[in-house]
This record gives C-alpha cells, sequence and structure tokens, in this order.
C-alpha cells in the first residue's frame, strides 16, 4: 500500500475516510422543543443523581468532623478531670478556669 501525500487544501481521497465523497446532512440537536421528547420526570431524575454522590460525601465528611470534635471533647474533659483529681490529691489549688 502506498501512502498518498496531499498537498495543502486538497481533499482527502474518499478511501481515507470511507465516504462516498458526499458528506451526511448534520442529524443532531437543533434546540426544537420537537427534539426533546422525554418528561421533566426524567430531567428531574438526571439532576438527583448528579447531585446525589456530592451530598453523601457531604454527609460522610460532616459525620467525620463531628466525631473528631465530640472525642476531642471527651477527652479534654476526661484530661481535666484527672488533672483535677491528682491536684485535690496533691493538696493543690484548683485549675483557674478563666486563665488560658
Amino acid at each position: 500500500m502506498t501512502e498518498t501525500v496531499l498537498q495543502p487544501g486538497t481533499p482527502p481521497p474518499e478511501a481515507a475516510w470511507g465516504g462516498s465523497g458526499a458528506l451526511a446532512p448534520c442529524t443532531g440537536n437543533t434546540g426544537s422543543e420537537a427534539d426533546y421528547d422525554r418528561g421533566m420526570d426524567e430531567y428531574l431524575t438526571a439532576v438527583i443523581w448528579a447531585i446525589l454522590p456530592t451530598v453523601v460525601v457531604l454527609g460522610l465528611l460532616i459525620f467525620v468532623l463531628r466525631s473528631i470534635l465530640r472525642m476531642d471533647r471527651n477527652e479534654r474533659r476526661a484530661y481535666a478531670k484527672v488533672e483535677a483529681e491528682e491536684r485535690r490529691r496533691r493538696g493543690l489549688a484548683p485549675r483557674d478556669e478563666t486563665a488560658g
């Protein structure tokens, strides 16, 4: 098989693109209402399915962050309780909560 070198501005031979030399008419969406025969229900379903992954990931993120904050709060509370018990046992004054 020999390779044909084309000059600029010349159309390719029809064997290169399998056509008969004529281009097929465009059958794409022209924007008319007659081309869209689906109802609003399918549109809303598509929108919901498009948004659903984002909502699920957001829910998981909120759950994880809420759990982290709760664990931190409970750990600080337990640490303060242990520290207060140690200070009481050693006879020290209670920790001043207003001081940083």
